[in-house]
């Protein structure tokens, strides 16, 4: 397991371990809720999560030196690059004892900072009190919440994220609706709008078009941008996705509204009952065998969960 996909599994393990009794609970909108993160207890819940951060880093990382975590962490919120990728910091974490600068164990355990703070983005807490509580533990204080405090207090942040959001997108998706050039393909849940037509090959149920796409929110928070070629497996996206993509030829561009409905409602890792928006163009409906071979056999939009198991569709033949 290299050292991201380890902090990925930190960051799910610290998540799990204060939502143990939340069932199906992922992430809390952070943006919808901005009066809510100034009430103590809610940021206390935060800060939570940082004491709880450090605890299993230390259990994974015996050495590791949580202020200079934190500062990655901060300076991920600066908006700075980490100063290593993450196959430098894991050569540098597994590799010999006598070959580890201070200066290169200060820049890893930076860049760790940095991949925890953009994990942990995605679900929106207050990184500042986050970091607060992180800055705690280093000084040894204890823990502001036991972990079902902590936990009942972020379910119920989480419901009313959720409420609002569920509540902006039906209004959103109604008045859509009745705009020029709008396609409903299920009423108030799926539309889409095209913005530039395209000609021959269809994308059909069982296609694997190589498409460039864009996701948005409601309210213009970008939800991932894949402004490459990807190939995307129809029968194996999110449900709006692919009855979106569905249709469309190439050179096409269509806006696609996606309601949380047709995709995880509450669940993901994106904020919950959110609308989606994206804006797709198909390259090429049917690749070739090599051109497919040459994308990932694993695709993930780093967002909204597009998840891809397998580029290959079992019922579309391969264009030699």
């Amino acid at each position: 397991m290299n050292i991201k996909k380890n902090l990925l599994f930190l960051a799910v393990i610290v998540l799990s371990n204060v939502y143990a009794v939340i069932p199906e609970v992922d992430e809390i909108q952070n943006n919808s809720l901005n009066q809510e993160y100034e009430n103590p207890r809610v940021q206390k819940a935060h800060q939570t999560l940082g004491h709880f951060l450090c605890v299993d880093l230390a259990s994974i990382y015996s050495e590791i030196d949580i202020n200079e975590v934190v500062k990655g962490m901060e300076d991920c919120i600066a908006g700075k690059e980490p100063p290593m990728s993450d196959k430098e910091v894991e050569d540098i974490i597994k590799g010999p004892k006598q070959n580890k600068r201070d200066c290169d164990l200060k820049k890893a355990y930076q860049t760790i900072g940095h991949f925890i703070c953009k994990e942990f983005n995605s679900y929106e807490f207050d990184m500042y009190q986050v970091i607060k509580g992180m800055k705690g533990f280093t000084t040894g204080k204890k823990s502001p919440m036991n972990e079902k405090d902590c936990a009942d207090t972020l379910l119920e942040v989480f419901e009313q994220v959720a409420s609002k959001n569920l509540e902006e997108t039906n209004s959103f998706m109604a008045r859509n609706a009745n705009k020029e050039g709008i396609v409903s393909l299920q009423k108030n849940k799926l539309q889409y709008k095209i913005k530039k037509h395209g000609s021959g090959t269809t994308v059909e149920k069982c296609s694997s078009p190589i498409i460039r796409y864009s996701g948005n929110f409601l309210h213009g928070k970008t939800a991932g941008t894949f402004q490459n070629e990807v190939l995307i497996p129809i029968n194996e996206a999110i449900t709006g996705f692919s009855q979106g993509v569905t249709g469309m030829k190439e050179g096409e561009k269509r806006t696609i509204y996606i309601h949380p409905e047709l995709r995880f409602g509450k669940k993901g890792n994106i904020p919950p009952n959110s609308l989606l928006i994206f804006e797709v163009e198909v390259i090429k409906v049917n690749p070739t065998k090599e051109e497919i071979d040459s994308f990932s056999s694993t695709l993930k939009d780093f967002n909204q969960g597009i998840s891809i198991k397998n580029p290959l569709c079992s019922c579309e033949p391969i264009v030699n």
